[in-house]
C-alpha cells in the first residue's frame, strides 16, 4: 500500500517577510549505541507507516500535535510533493499559525529514537540557513510560494 509522509511548516506571518516566523524543532537521532547525533533544525513532520488508510490532511494534523502540542483547524496548503519511489511519496505543507489551537509542549520528548526539542518559532531567515539537509526542499517549496521563484 503507497505511503506518504508530511512536512509540515507553521508560519507565523511578521509585518514583513523578514519577521515571518517559522514553527521548528531541534531533532536528534539515536545511534546504533545509544548516543545522540549532533541537533538538527527541522520541520514537524512524520509518515502514515503505522496509519495506513490516514488521509495526508490527518497525518499532517498528528504529527503537528504529538510533536508541537499544537491541534490543527485546516489541512492547510500543499505546497510540494516529491515521489521518493513507486510507494512513498514526501509532501510539503504549510499551516497558518492561526489555524492552530492550544500550547507548544513545553518538554522533550523521545518518538521513535529522535530526541525532540521544544517547538518554537525562528525568523525565516534563519530557518534558511539552518534547516537540516533532508528538510531543504520544504524550505524551498515556501520560497517559491512566498517568492513565486524570484529567491
Amino acid at each position: 500500500m503507497p505511503t506518504h509522509s508530511a512536512h509540515n511548516v507553521v508560519r507565523k506571518k511578521g509585518f514583513t517577510t523578514r519577521r515571518t516566523r517559522l514553527l521548528i524543532i531541534n531533532s536528534q537521532k539515536r545511534t546504533s549505541t545509544g548516543d545522540l547525533t549532533t541537533s538538527e533544525v527541522r520541520f514537524p513532520a512524520g509518515t502514515n507507516f503505522d496509519h495506513p488508510a490516514e488521509r495526508l490532511c490527518d497525518t499532517m494534523r498528528r504529527k503537528v500535535l504529538q510533536e508541537t502540542g499544537l491541534e490543527v483547524k485546516s489541512c492547510g496548503k500543499l505546497l510540494a510533493s516529491r515521489v521518493e519511489n513507486d510507494h512513498h511519496t514526501k509532501n510539503a505543507v504549510l499551516v497558518e499559525d492561526r489555524d492552530c489551537v492550544g500550547e507548544l509542549r513545553q518538554e522533550p520528548i523521545e518518538v521513535r529514537g529522535k530526541k525532540l526539542s521544544p517547538p518554537y518559532f525562528m525568523r525565516i531567515g534563519e530557518v534558511r540557513r539552518r534547516i537540516a539537509d533532508d528538510h531543504r526542499w520544504v524550505m524551498e517549496a515556501l520560497d517559491r510560494e512566498i517568492y513565486g521563484g524570484k529567491r
